[in-house]
C-alpha cells in the first residue's frame, strides 16, 4: 500500500475504516491522505457477497477511470464499468472480486483491462478507443469477522505498454501473452464452479503456398481475413486470440459437446465465406480439476492436448476437425 507522510501513516488510518467504516474522522483524514497522493489509487470495501459497501478514490482516480461521484455506489462495478469496458475484458475483470472473495487470490496481484477512452465517452465515434489500465490489486481481509474485503488499486495508464504486451499487431487480436492472463481467471472460475473448459487450435490450411505463390502481403490478408470471420461468429464468454503465425486459439466455456459443435461451425462457416480458404482445427475440454492442481500446469497439458489434436488434423491431410482423447490406461 501506498505510504503518506510519517504523521499519519495511512495504514493506521485504513485500519480505523475496516473497524468501523462510519467513522467520519477517519473518512476524512483518509480521504485527504489519498487525495495529496500523486497517482491514481482506489479503496473499494466489499461484503462477503461482492456488493461494494464503500468506494475511496483520489480525483486522479475518477479521471483516468471516468468515475462520476454522483453514480450510486451499487453501480459502480456493474453498471457504469461494464459500459465502458471493453467487451472481452468484461467477465475477467468480475471474475477477479469473486476469485478474492473465494479465497483463490490472497496475495497483491496485478491485472491490465481496457475501457474506452475519454473521446468515446464524450462523442459519437464510428470506431471506439480504448485505454489499457493497470492496476495493482492488495487483497486485505478482516481477520475479525472475515466479511470484508478492502482492495487497494493502484491504477496507471499503460495504453502504449499493454498494446504491445497483449495485442496481435496484425490482427488486433489478443495475443499469446494475453492468453496465460486470461487463463488464470478462467481456471479458477471454472474449478470453483465445478465447470468445463474447452479448447480449440485452429490453423490455416497452405498458407505457406499462398505466401511462396502470391507474396507475403497476400499471406497476411488471409490471416487477417480469418480472424476477422472467427472474432464475428464467437460469442462473448469465448476467448478468441491469435497464437503465432498462421495459429488461432479460442478458449471457450464449453463441455464437449459444445466445444465439438464451436469447432464443427468454424469448420463449415469459413468455407461457406468463399474466401477460398481452410483450416485445421484442434480440440479438447474437460473439468480443469481434472488437469491439475495447479493453474500453470493444468495450462500447459491444456495446450498440449489441444495442439496433439491439431497435429493429428494435420496428418489426416487438413481441413477437417479432430478432438484429443485421453488414452485409455
Amino acid at each position: 500500500m501506498p505510504s503518506s507522510s510519517p504523521e499519519v501513516p495511512i495504514n493506521a488510518v485504513f485500519a480505523k475504516l475496516l473497524q468501523d467504516p462510519t467513522n467520519t474522522v477517519a473518512r476524512d483524514m483518509f480521504g485527504q491522505i489519498i487525495e495529496a497522493i500523486p497517482s491514481a489509487i482506489r479503496f473499494v470495501l466489499l461484503n462477503k457477497d461482492g456488493q461494494p459497501l464503500d468506494v475511496w478514490r483520489n480525483s486522479q482516480a475518477m479521471t483516468l477511470l471516468g468515475e462520476d461521484q454522483t453514480i450510486p455506489l451499487e453501480n459502480l462495478d456493474t453498471k457504469q464499468w461494464a459500459r465502458w469496458f471493453h467487451p472481452l475484458d468484461i467477465t475477467p475483470y468480475q471474475s477477479v472480486y469473486a476469485d478474492i472473495l473465494h479465497g483463490d487470490r490472497e496475495k497483491p496481484f496485478n491485472q491490465i483491462f481496457r475501457i474506452l477512452d475519454q473521446d468515446t465517452r464524450e462523442n459519437d465515434v464510428y470506431e471506439p478507443g480504448y485505454l489499457w489500465i493497470s492496476e495493482d490489486i492488495m487483497p486485505i481481509i478482516d481477520p475479525s469477522t472475515h466479511t470484508l474485503i478492502a482492495i487497494s488499486s493502484g491504477l496507471q495508464d499503460v495504453t502504449k505498454i499493454g498494446k504491445l504486451a497483449y495485442l496481435d499487431p496484425l490482427t488486433g487480436l489478443n495475443n499469446r501473452s494475453y492468453v496465460q492472463e486470461y487463463w488464470v481467471t478462467e481456471y479458477n472460475r471454472a474449478k470453483r464452479d465445478k465447470k468445463p473448459m474447452g479448447i480449440l487450435f485452429c490453423d490455416l490450411d497452405h498458407l505457406k503456398e499462398v505466401n511462396d505463390q502470391k507474396g507475403h502481403q497476400e499471406g497476411d490478408l488471409a490471416i487477417i481475413a480469418v480472424a476477422d470471420f472467427l472474432k464475428k461468429d464467437l460469442r462473448d464468454y469465448e476467448m478468441l486470440a491469435r497464437w503465432g503465425g498462421d495459429e488461432f486459439v479460442i478458449l471457450s466455456r464449453s463441455d464437449r459437446r459444445g466445444t465439438r459443435k464451436l469447432a464443427n461451425r468454424l469448420h463449415i462457416g469459413l468455407q461457406e465465406t468463399g474466401l477460398g480458404l481452410t483450416m485445421s482445427t484442434g480440440f479438447y475440454s474437460t473439468r480443469v480439476d481434472s488437469l491439475s492442481s495447479d493453474p500453470a500446469e493444468a495450462y500447459d497439458i491444456l495446450i498440449r492436448r489441444a495442439d496433439n489434436a491439431l497435429y493429428e488434423a494435420k496428418a489426416a491431410g487438413r481441413n477437417c476437425v479432430r478432438e484429443y482423447i485421453v488414452p485409455r490406461v
